[in-house]
């Protein structure tokens, strides 16, 4: 029995602190029906480097598999509905300017 602990135990990568995070986060995120839940899971990657980076690196694409598929859905919750937009400014009107003469300083305004 101890022996299957321990092999499950190497296997979750639960002796690694970070491989325990990026699996809690996979699991997090995979659940999410909005995208705005799994960004905020996203937020609380770990920093510190694993000690197995190939496991790592496994986690993690299974977490962004899960993210993309979330993005890619048509049945994701919206995280907001969209902002309304807005009509089409109309057509400025084009004026010809015509040149014009400087304006004149009379002697009396001096």
């Amino acid at each position: 029995m101890g022996l299957l602990l321990w092999g499950t135990t190497a296997v979750l990568g639960c002796s690694d602190p970070t491989l325990k995070r990026l699996n809690e986060i996979k699991g997090t995120v995979c659940a999410c029906a909005t995208l705005a839940c799994a960004d905020q899971a996203l937020t609380s990657m770990p920093t510190a480097p694993a000690r197995r980076i190939d496991k790592a690196q496994a986690i993690a694409s299974e977490i962004f598999t899960c993210y993309s598929r979330l993005a890619k859905s048509g049945d994701a919750v919206p995280d907001e509905a969209p902002a309304p937009s807005a009509p089409a400014p109309a057509a400025m009107p084009t004026v010809p300017l015509e040149p014009t003469a400087p304006p004149t300083i009379s002697p009396a305004t001096r």
